[in-house]
């Protein structure tokens, strides 16, 4: 590692502020991405099929290069557009199972919750994939996920409530 002069600690560290990088570029396309898909709800039934396409080309753009930076709820969309597709004027456009379960296991590997339970639901029921081992170890998984989310939501009311009493 290089030395670096009037710098704090950590800050020459270049593999990590790689990864810094990658994850606030994956922050950048998932927000674009968003906007995207909000303006393409709100404005639907105004849009030409072509224009339908090419927003929805785009929003698919941005939200891949944040899956591929390591958003996890960018992972998880993604796999939920593969999963579900788009219908444009009675045609599908989008849908693939296999990229949607490769997505979501990427989600899922990033510990994102609703990707783990996704898995937990594929692995019980998809006929494709079935594996009731699998399907409990995402299902544990997903316990210890929400068990340690309520609990930090619990201990924060906890908070909350014991100021609110000793006012």
């Amino acid at each position: 590692m290089e030395q670096c002069v009037n710098e704090p600690p950590g800050w020459c560290d270049r593999e990590a502020l790689k990864k810094i990088k990658d994850h606030m570029k994956g922050d950048k396309h998932f927000l674009i991405s968003e906007k995207i898909r909000y303006k393409l709800y709100e404005k639907w039934n105004v849009y030409t099929e072509e224009q339908k396409k090419q927003w929805v080309g785009k929003q698919l753009e941005h939200l891949r290069k944040a899956a591929y930076a390591g958003h996890p709820e960018a992972q998880f969309n993604l796999a939920c557009f593969y999963e579900y597709g788009v219908m444009i004027n009675d045609v599908f456009y989008f849908h693939n199972e296999d990229k949607m379960i490769y997505w979501m296991k990427k989600a899922a590997a990033s510990l994102y919750p609703d990707a783990v339970e996704n898995m937990a639901l594929l692995y019980e029921s998809n006929s494709g994939i079935r594996d009731w081992e699998q399907a409990k170890v995402y299902y544990e998984l997903y316990d210890k996920l929400t068990i340690q989310k309520m609990s930090a939501y619990r201990k924060d009311f906890l908070r909350k409530y014991s100021l609110l009493k000793n006012r």
